[in-house]
């Protein structure tokens, strides 16, 4: 596509997301402001700059903003654009319009990854990690039926949702269909709430991630407690992909390895790597209870170096195989054993306990 096309597809977009903007009261009032023309022109900035402030919380507008800044950029590459061009305007296919919206809708809660078919998305789901799928009705057919199932069957722990973007000849079949695949969840964004409410499911749905309930647990068991002591679970469940010794656990909580681990044992409490170990397997059993995914896929999702490494690592700590810890734990059930194995029975103990309280000045560690 040449440039002059591009500066007019990105035109389109850019009024859809003005149509999305409507129900905006802040947009509005900039809108109002901006025909206005009796205003002295500081008192006009001041609150436009209020206006536009308050609108930088809606994804909407950052993604109208950002549109804007791409086309004065391909006009300033393309001089010769003349604005006529705009009657041979092209109109962009729902599907691509659709994606521009998700995309929008997704600033500060998800980065969307677009894929064509529910293969793509199930390859996907194995090799990386998925918090949600969301499926276009416009695009699902008859032939998806079994492939959608197979996907809402296989990782029940990801939420799946529909999406109708336009009430197309096949939307309600398609509803239905994709009802019939197990997908309960369906969200109308022909209209601007639609798009609010499909942030409000994700984010919802983060609520029931196993490292949020676990902190969330922790929090009311650990009450009182030294904020070191909460530093160090809190990074057990919010730590880097990466992070699987307690050598780089110590250094990214900026205390020497030996330091931490004579704290715990001079307080009698267990060592940090087993807190550390335990913690990965109560997210590996999260990951256990889609069944789409191997022990493999689980093992590498939480950077173990090999299937046969995260084996021993579990026999090693509750003397059970994979196979038995997967079909006898779920995450919250993993929750509450690491609970009642490390942290219930030393309460007394770790209210008082500072593990973190001498620290070391990052770039002179020597690890």
């Amino acid at each position: 596509m040449d440039l002059p096309r591009q500066i007019v597809a990105l035109q389109a977009v850019r009024e859809e997301l003005e149509t999305a903007l409507g129900g905006d009261e802040n947009w509005r009032a900039l809108q109002r402001t901006g025909a206005s023309s009796g205003e002295a022109d500081p008192d006009r900035r001041d609150r436009d700059a209020r206006l536009v402030k308050a609108l930088e919380a809606n994804p909407l507008y950052l993604a109208w903003s950002n549109v804007g800044e791409a086309i004065d950029a391909l006009r300033d590459a393309d001089a010769g654009f003349d604005a006529e061009d705009e009657t041979d305007a092209i109109e962009l296919p729902e599907d691509i319009r659709s994606r521009i919206r998700v995309d929008a809708a997704g600033q500060g809660v998800y980065t969307a990854l677009h894929r064509d078919s529910i293969d793509d998305v199930l390859r996907d789901l194995k090799e990386h990690h998925a918090a949600a799928v969301l499926v276009s009705v416009n695009c699902c057919t008859p032939r998806d039926a079994t492939r959608v199932a197979m996907l809402v069957r296989e990782f029940p722990r990801v939420p799946t949702v529909a999406l109708l973007s336009d009430l197309a000849a096949n939307a309600p079949g398609a509803v239905l269909t994709l009802g019939r695949s197990g997908i309960q969840t369906l969200v109308d964004v022909r209209q601007p709430a639609g798009w609010r409410r499909l942030r409000d499911v994700l984010l919802a749905d983060q609520s029931r991630d196993i490292n949020r309930l676990a902190l969330a647990q922790l929090s009311v068991d650990l009450a009182g407690a030294h904020p070191d002591c909460w530093r160090f679970f809190e990074v057990l469940f919010t730590r880097p992909s990466g992070i699987g010794t307690i050598r780089l656990l110590s250094r990214h909580l900026g205390v020497i390895p030996s330091t931490l681990m004579s704290r715990f044992f001079r307080a009698r409490l267990p060592a940090p790597k087993r807190y550390l170990a335990m913690a990965r397997l109560v997210q590996a059993a999260q990951l256990f209870e889609n069944p789409g995914l191997s022990i493999s896929n689980v093992a590498n999702r939480l950077d173990y170096s090999s299937p046969q490494s995260f084996g021993r690592h579990i026999r090693g700590l509750i003397h059970l195989t994979a196979v038995e810890f997967r079909q006898r734990y779920d995450g919250e059930g993993m929750l509450q054993r690491f609970r009642s194995d490390l942290v219930i029975p030393f309460l007394s103990c770790l209210r008082t306990f500072t593990p973190l309280s001498v620290a070391i000045v990052r770039g002179q560690d020597r690890f």
